[in-house]
């Protein structure tokens, strides 16, 4: 996702107290819009580098 590091990435998710949304992914690593970060999560998904909280909305990406 994006050219950020992973450390970026990491960042981001302990600016929040809760999981991000997909659009605030999208913002964070450079992508135009909330549906391709939510094709890229899913890509990560199918990798086992994230999982889905059923139940979380629009919060629920966790890393595995």
């Amino acid at each position: 996702m994006g050219t950020r590091s992973a450390g970026g990435r990491c960042s981001l998710i302990a600016d929040h107290s809760e999981a991000p949304t997909v659009r605030e992914i999208a913002a964070a690593v450079g992508l135009a819009s909330p549906s391709s970060a939510l094709y890229q999560l899913r890509r990560l998904e199918e990798a086992g580098i994230v999982r889905r909280a059923r139940g979380a909305g629009s919060r629920d990406y966790r890393l595995s």
